[in-house]
């Protein structure tokens, strides 16, 4: 899978100052509108709409929170959030989230969504590349540790 066309350098960061669930999706809607030029509010309901109906923490430091929204300027982005302290996002396994892939996907590209979430889940099985990207020392490492998700 070709992560280049989904990842920018720009949706990458490893600091998150919120630590209640709600306030997080806020600030993942913030970085997305004003990285993809959408609606923040937008990004933060159809978040919280699927949030709501299951946490989508999976358990071992892994959330992957998604929703589709009504866009034609791309067909699938991520933001990729890495958090060292982690943060409690209710996790399955109740242990603190530490890395956080945030899908948004227009509402017209349900197949490569649904290949992107199965990829990244596969790819989180691996620990030796869950620990790289959590330990990297900075962003430039992440999105080139990314770039390589095809390897893993």
């Amino acid at each position: 899978m070709e992560y280049k066309k989904f990842i920018d350098k720009d949706l990458i960061t490893t600091h998150i100052k919120e630590k209640k669930k709600k306030k997080i999706l806020k600030e993942f809607s913030r970085i997305l509108g004003n990285n993809l030029s959408l609606s923040t509010s937008d990004i933060y309901s159809q978040l919280l709409e699927r949030e709501d109906l299951d946490s989508t923490a999976v358990g071992n430091g892994i959330a992957i929170p998604h929703c589709r929204i009504q866009t034609d300027k791309f067909t699938i982005k991520l933001l990729v959030v890495v958090s060292k302290e982690g943060i409690n996002f209710d996790s399955i396994d109740k242990k603190p989230v530490h890395l956080f892939f945030v899908i948004i996907a227009a509402n017209n590209s349900q197949a490569s969504y649904f290949k992107v979430l199965s990829h990244l889940a596969r790819a989180l099985q691996n620990q030796d590349f869950y620990n790289s990207i959590v330990n990297a020392k900075n962003i430039d490492e992440i999105y080139d540790l990314l770039m390589k998700t095809d390897e893993v």
